[in-house]
């Protein structure tokens, strides 16, 4: 009996303890003599800037030029994929990116309205209203901007 009353005052004695204990650090404690440490002062965090994305992104594109004639485009009635009439100097063909996507090809802003439907990643075909429009250009490598 006497061995459990013994640790039944060491565990009061101990949570008495533990709640008179100071749970703060933000008071000055004397370590020598005449010397304190300053309480811990948290560090000051600056809010993070939102780094603003550039309203377009660029890369290099393998660009050329089509036609609607019907030995490049299996239907050959200027439809595009979007379900737009394609015109010369506005539509573009590109994969990749969401219809109506605006592309910035040697200074002329275009608009996604076609696709190739081979999943290509940076190839561009302009709309012509003629094949020899379509071979004077030929198959470039531009920087392309495309816009968001």
């Amino acid at each position: 009996m006497g061995r459990k009353l013994f640790f039944g005052l060491v565990k009061a004695v101990l949570v008495v303890f533990l709640l008179l204990k100071p749970h703060h650090a933000a008071k000055a404690h004397k370590v020598w003599h005449d010397t304190y440490i300053s309480p811990v002062k948290e560090p000051v965090v600056e809010p993070v800037q939102k780094v603003e994305e550039p309203a377009y992104r660029e890369m290099v594109a393998n660009v050329s030029a089509y036609t609607s004639s019907d030995d490049e485009c299996a239907k050959g009635d200027g439809i595009t994929a979007s379900g737009r009439r394609a015109t010369a100097g506005r539509t573009i063909a590109m994969d990749g990116v969401p219809f109506g996507t605006k592309v910035e090809i040697n200074g002329h802003i275009y608009t996604v309205e076609d696709r190739f439907g081979g999943g290509y990643t940076n190839r561009i075909d302009i709309y012509m209203n003629s094949k020899k429009e379509a071979f004077r250009f030929g198959r470039q490598r531009i920087l392309v901007k495309i816009w968001r």
